[in-house]
């Protein structure tokens, strides 16, 4: 079992590694970067859907056991309007990632200039998988 478990991931991982070494090498055209940084604002806006989806649920939550004195509060950006607070720290956290990312490439940094956006995406859509799986928290 060890054994394939060894070889099953090798054979997941070579692909990657060997692309990995192409990297430095191979020059990432503006589009690939394009499309990283498109990629890490969509995930802005699903991280906003994910926190407005919990509150949803905590609201829904919490006027089944009538305790509605709870529904007015600031956590995730109040009831009326969840998303907002969301927003307005992400999106200038992914200003500047997008920024830092176009002068990399402009410096011939090209691994780094999609490499940051993905690391922010992966981020991002890791805190909204947790915020979608767990509800109500």
């Amino acid at each position: 079992m060890r054994r394939a478990m060894v070889i099953l991931i090798t054979l997941c991982v070579s692909p990657a590694y060997a692309q990995a070494r192409k990297l430095p090498d191979a020059p990432a055209p503006k589009k690939t970067v394009i499309i990283a940084n498109v990629a890490m604002w969509s995930a802005s806006f699903v991280l906003a859907d994910s926190t407005a989806r919990g509150t949803r649920s905590c609201v829904n939550e919490l006027s089944r056991i009538s305790r509605l004195d709870n529904l007015y509060t600031s956590a995730g950006g109040g009831t009326r309007h969840p998303y907002k607070k969301t927003l307005v720290v992400a999106l200038p956290l992914d200003a500047g990632v997008t920024a830092l990312s176009m002068f990399l490439h402009r410096r011939r940094h090209l691994s780094l200039a999609v490499w940051l956006p993905g690391v922010s995406m992966g981020t991002q859509f890791g805190a909204a998988a947790v915020q979608y799986g767990s509800g109500c928290a």
